[in-house]
């Protein structure tokens, strides 16, 4: 729940519709405690619309926009203003921060400790460091307690804290794969495509612990490169060291190498 009176203008916020009146709706924001927020028709939807409720219903989920936010305490909102983009991001960001109180409330309930007590002491410092309750979390699956040392929060609470995000946290990663193509035209070609092959896995940096790289033969001379890591960067700047590891050696003679995605 957030501290916050009220949101600022040009705050994304989730809510819930409430209420469905001819000019508009009624929508309580769940990120704030006993708040609702008003959109005026002309604020649902960029399409005409003839019949407000073929496009909202009671219970329903939404993205807004906060527009403006008067002295009495009135907050207008807009549906429309939001990209598709931006509201899976809000969705996402609000799964998130519901599954870390979650997370929270069961460290507390194992330890014998009370939720709120533990939920105030930590929310704080992990947005402060970290920028949100569930990244603090997430980090701590590499970094273990220190996460929780940092911000002074009591040892017992961080061992527990560090079991419970291993047990219900699994980080997405992604995938870039597919085939070199390795020629040597040398006398001496299979010793410089073992060297080629053998300092281009060297070639990546051993301190990415997120990093997980495969490359194995498929038969002469395709060579199959896989690299899996947690943001789409670091796997790219994986393929290209070793890709351009592999072409400095074979390259140094005559010979070609060629990489091809897989789709």
């Amino acid at each position: 729940m957030s501290t916050r009176r009220l949101p600022k203008r040009e705050t994304l916020v989730l809510g819930t519709i409430d209420e469905i009146i001819d000019q508009g709706v009624y929508v309580m924001l769940d990120e704030y405690e006993d708040l609702k927020a008003y959109c005026h028709i002309s604020e649902i939807s960029g399409a005409w619309i003839r019949n407000i409720r073929n496009f909202v219903r009671v219970g329903q989920k939404v993205v807004a926009r906060v527009i403006r936010v008067t002295r009495s305490g009135q907050i207008d909102i807009s549906m429309k203003r939001v990209s598709q983009n931006l509201k899976r991001q809000k969705i996402q960001e609000w799964k998130r921060n519901n599954t870390a109180i979650n997370l929270i409330k069961f460290a507390a309930e194992q330890i014998g400790a009370p939720a709120d007590e533990m939920l105030a002491k930590v929310e704080g410092p992990m947005i402060k460091e970290h920028g949100s309750l569930y990244a603090g979390i997430e980090r701590s699956l590499d970094l273990g307690k220190e996460v929780y040392e940092e911000l002074d929060i009591p040892d017992e609470w961080a061992e527990t804290l560090v079991k419970i995000a291993i047990e219900n946290i699994s980080i997405p990663t992604i995938t870039i794969s597919g085939t070199f193509n390795i020629m040597s035209y040398e006398p001496n070609g299979v010793d410089l495509l073992k060297q080629a092959l053998i300092e281009g896995m060297e070639a990546i940096s051993k301190d990415e612990a997120d990093l997980k790289v495969e490359l194995i033969t498929v038969g002469s001379p395709k060579y199959r490169f896989s690299v899996e890591a947690r943001e789409y960067q670091i796997a790219e700047e994986a393929l290209e060291t070793v890709s351009e590891k592999i072409k400095e050696i074979i390259l140094s003679g005559e010979g070609n190498v060629a990489f091809e995605r897989d789709n």
